[in-house]
């Protein structure tokens, strides 16, 4: 466990993952998380990470946990990002 700001990319779960945040709001069941739509990140062997260059644009840091937006631009492509 860690306390951070995350941007999913993949998962071992079809793009999925689930996140605690009792600690932020009170709530003790998981929420369920996606990586953006259409992300396909460059091939790579198992065990090993994929590089590329890219670009996060978001909102400036705020007390709100459920609203969040923001763009991540690869290769002149851009994802939405939001907190859901």
């Amino acid at each position: 466990m860690f306390c951070a700001d995350l941007l999913l990319m993949d998962t071992s779960s079809e793009g999925a993952c689930f996140i605690q945040t009792s600690s932020l709001d009170g709530e003790k069941n998981l929420k369920k998380r996606l990586k953006p739509k259409d992300l396909n990140l460059p091939p790579r062997k198992k065990g090993t990470h994929a590089f590329f260059k890219g670009t996060i644009e978001c909102d400036e840091p705020n007390a709100e946990l459920y609203d969040f937006s923001g763009n991540l631009k690869i290769d002149k492509k851009s994802y939405a990002l939001s907190a859901s």
